[in-house]
């Protein structure tokens, strides 16, 4: 049998803390293998883009590109959803900038900051203050500042911080925004009917279960301003709504299958053994 270290590191690649990279001052878990494909094109944003990916070459030579996983997850709240949506943004839309060492920076980079508002401000984009307080501050804990700007139908998120990932941009239309705020509006409805006070959700990942008739579904949640946040489960069965089973940083327990449409939602994965730790199957 495998042990539950194994299952739980497996589990923590699914549900990587990475909102310290994508915003809101905190961190957010995430499942790796989420997409969602924007279908706008929006030339103000990729030139605002490009602006700072011009910056970076020319100033801050000491940045490198960052290629991980989250580095184009999108956080936004719109005023007429009760949560906090992602939305994936298109790499021309995206610009996110590591230290070379993955070393953290021991002062704010105001002059950074400052260079990257002048090329929002010259490009006609204007600072939007209707996002929670929580992501317009810097963050004791990881030295973070995100702030919004908006032009037109185009929002685009500015993340400057001490971590060893300094500099992130990321754009989207409005539209793919309130797209993906839809997709995932019935999560958010079934935690709320579950009980979970959750506000922020991520992108679901949904699988046909091995049983015919049910759906699955992980999705990363936390809540706005947490430094916390955990991977969630759902079932749907027979194309009826989604029903929230439970949210963690590793794996439920075999035990926590004890109904007939758990059992049948979720056959076949991978759970923990309560009393052994090794990993069995529902």
């Amino acid at each position: 049998m495998k042990s539950q270290r194994g299952f739980a590191i497996i589990e923590g690649l699914l549900i990587l803390v990475i909102l310290a990279l994508v915003g809101y001052g905190g961190y957010y878990v995430w499942h790796k293998n989420n997409t969602k494909t924007n279908t706008s094109s929006p030339t103000q944003s990729s030139d605002v883009v490009a602006q700072v990916k011009a910056l970076v070459a020319a100033k801050y030579t000491s940045l490198t590109a960052n290629n991980e996983d989250g580095d184009n997850l999108m956080v936004y709240k719109l005023s007429n959803y009760s949560f906090a949506s992602t939305t994936q943004t298109e790499a021309n839309q995206t610009a996110s900038y590591k230290t070379k060492n993955n070393d953290t920076i021991s002062q704010y980079p105001s002059a950074m900051e400052n260079d990257v508002k002048k090329i929002f401000a010259d490009t006609g984009y204007t600072i939007e203050s209707s996002q929670p307080a929580a992501i317009d501050q810097v963050s004791v804990n990881i030295g973070q500042k995100n702030i919004y700007f908006q032009k037109d139908d185009n929002v685009c998120e500015l993340d400057v911080s001490t971590s060893s990932v300094p500099l992130s941009v990321k754009c989207s239309p409005l539209a793919a925004i309130a797209k993906s705020a839809g997709d995932e509006k019935p999560f958010y409805d079934a935690l709320v009917a579950g009980g979970n006070p959750s506000n922020m959700i991520g992108i679901p990942n949904i699988s046909n279960s091995q049983t015919a008739g049910y759906r699955t579904a992980s999705l990363g949640i936390s809540s706005i301003g947490d430094m916390g946040g955990a991977g969630a489960k759902f079932y749907s069965k027979n194309n009826g709504p989604w029903i929230y089973f439970t949210a963690g940083q590793q794996g439920p327990t075999c035990d926590m299958f004890n109904t007939v449409d758990l059992k049948a939602a979720f056959k076949g994965m991978d759970c923990i053994n309560a009393k052994s730790g090794d990993i069995e199957k529902v």
